[in-house]
């Protein structure tokens, strides 16, 4: 796992919401 990974893990367990709105945006864009 690398360094963008768990960060990701992290904030996806520190702030859920804005994990998922990140990979909302994440996902729209080009």
């Amino acid at each position: 796992m690398n360094d963008a990974e768990n960060l990701a893990k992290l904030l996806g367990h520190l702030k859920p919401e804005l994990f998922r709105a990140f990979m909302a945006e994440d996902e729209i864009a080009p």
